[in-house]
């Protein structure tokens, strides 16, 4: 008797070792059992969040394989990036999906040929699915040649205009590019505008915009042309529309993928932060536009303090000028050309021409600058 009841306290004893065994044990793991068990699908859910990526659509006449070398060169550009799900669409293509459009985080229109607009690529149900999509929270970026579908979307009603701008050496490289005022966004970088196009050869290239006193209906002017050091201010090439929830961004020049381009780097940057830009992945980044309405002046009040100090400037010094091994001296003024540069002003001309231009880097001061001297005997 005393044999089984000693078996059945060992049996007893195993049973309660072995299970608060295992509840510690699940307690090292989990904390508890109810907070150990996750479930598989929510984990799931949760890790697909994370990693979704942007979706574009890339929209052209043409499948990939049949399209010019431009369309490919973008297109190859845009999935090189690697932050975004890229899609190659045709127009036919766009049409037949115009239900599942809002999947799209943003739709980029890039036409570079120079052809009209045929049929195909302004159908009702392509104009129709555009306006829906951007009217219900799209983002459309329209390149080159597409701006035009501006007018066709009904988002612009002053006519869009073409121009040819021509890019020679002239002895200071080729430098094309559009520049914003004072900066904005897709300019990150780039110091409120860029270069995005400078041919190793002369070329001449179609821009698509609003040029002279012909503004925007309702845009803002994000960008003007800039070439040089000469920025086009009746020259607009960079426009954003907002209809509905949406936005468009419309670029009517330079972004030209397959020509040669000393500064391609500068190009790739400038794209990317447009779609940035259009992904709100630069909230926090102050806008600025070009402003053309007209300059008025305005009176201010006095202010004692600054209006009616006198400041007396100091009195002349004669100029002595130390003589030196390397001078020269000529009788007779030439043609050549001069400059005297010190810390923070340079100043150039020609030696029978007196001075031209007067620059505090990267500004010009001004320019055609006259100066005279005056003889006792005269």
């Amino acid at each position: 008797m005393m044999t089984l009841v000693k078996s059945f306290v060992i049996i007893f004893l195993s049973y309660f070792i072995l299970s608060e065994t295992a509840t510690l044990a699940q307690s090292v793991k989990g904390q508890s059992m109810r907070m150990h068990s996750i479930p598989l699908s929510r984990k799931k859910d949760t890790t697909a969040r994370s990693v979704a990526k942007p979706v574009i659509g890339f929209v052209s006449l043409q499948t990939y394989e049949n399209s010019g070398n431009e369309t490919r060169e973008a297109f190859d550009l845009l999935k090189s990036f690697g932050e975004f799900t890229t899609e190659f669409l045709t127009v036919r293509e766009l049409e037949k999906s115009s239900k599942k459009n809002s999947r799209y985080s943003i739709i980029w229109i890039h036409k570079s040929d120079t052809t009209p607009f045929s049929n195909l690529d302004t159908n009702t149900r392509l104009i129709q699915s555009l306006q829906k999509y951007v009217h219900n929270g799209g983002k459309l970026l329209l390149t080159l040649q597409s701006v035009h579908y501006l007018n066709f979307l009904g988002f612009e009603a002053s006519k869009l205009q073409d121009s040819i701008k021509s890019c020679r050496d002239e002895g200071y490289g080729r430098r094309l590019g559009i520049h914003s005022f004072r900066d904005h966004p897709i300019f990150s970088g780039l110091n409120g505008g860029a270069y995005i196009c400078r041919p190793v050869n002369d070329t001449s290239l179609k821009i698509t915009g609003l040029f002279g006193d012909r503004l925007p209906n309702k845009g803002k002017v994000v960008a003007v042309d800039w070439d040089y050091i000469f920025l086009r201010e009746d020259s607009k090439l960079v426009i954003e529309y907002t209809p509905g929830n949406g936005k468009v961004l419309a670029i009517g020049g330079y972004m030209n993928f397959s020509i040669p381009n000393s500064n391609s780097s500068h190009l790739e940057r400038f794209t990317l932060n447009c779609f940035h830009y259009l992904n709100d992945q630069m909230k926090r980044q102050t806008e600025f536009y070009w402003n053309y309405t007209k300059s008025e002046i305005k009176s201010c009040k006095p202010e004692p303090d600054i209006d009616q100090q006198h400041i007396t400037p100091s009195p002349s010094v004669e100029w002595v000028v130390k003589t030196s091994e390397i001078d020269l001296k000529h009788r007779f003024a030439t043609e050549n050309f001069w400059d005297v540069a010190g810390e923070r002003i340079l100043t150039m001309g020609t030696e029978n021409g007196g001075i031209e231009e007067v620059w505090a880097h990267p500004f010009m001061a001004f320019r055609v600058y006259e100066a005279g001297i005056t003889f006792d005997y005269k």
